[in-house]
């Protein structure tokens, strides 16, 4: 697996599929299947997300907006750090690209600036921190994209 993070419109996107060879249908869009979902107001919202990316991952050679499905989650009062040790899971860093269901992740950074003062936006900050942690540490390649330009963590 390989993480690809940083601010929102930093350019995370644009890297990966030029570094990476990613055609716009090998990428799982999840802020679009997020809102999907909400839109259809389900009762049981978190498990119809899961459906949905279990639907449409197969073949997907990129996730993007994972930050979506995090901060959803989050107000949705459910546990993001399972979905994460879940997907880490399936994504073993002895696989190679090829083989993982995902192999490259990219999702927005959102630890810089102000802390927000609402509770839930706070909880929100602090599960996309702690995931972005646990897909680092699993990851064979991590890069962090600032003003378009990347640099290589791990």
């Amino acid at each position: 697996m390989t993480l690809v993070f940083g601010g929102a419109y930093q350019g995370k996107l644009e890297f990966a599929k030029k570094e990476f060879g990613i055609a716009e249908g090998d990428i799982l869009n999840i802020l679009e299947l997020c809102n999907m979902a909400a839109s259809k107001n389900d009762q049981d919202l978190n498990y119809g997300v899961d459906a949905i990316i279990t639907e449409h991952s197969k073949g997907a050679k990129c996730i993007y907006g994972l930050d979506a499905y995090i901060r959803l989650m989050v107000e949705r009062g459910l546990d993001s750090d399972k979905w994460i040790g879940d997907l880490i899971k399936g994504v073993s860093k002895d696989e190679t690209p090829d083989k993982a269901p995902f192999p490259i992740i990219v999702m927005n950074d959102v630890s810089q600036g102000l802390v927000p003062m609402d509770a839930e936006d706070r909880g929100f900050r602090e599960a996309n921190g702690r995931a972005l942690i646990r897909l680092a540490e699993s990851a064979t390649g991590v890069y962090r994209i600032f003003c378009g330009l990347p640099t290589r963590l791990k």
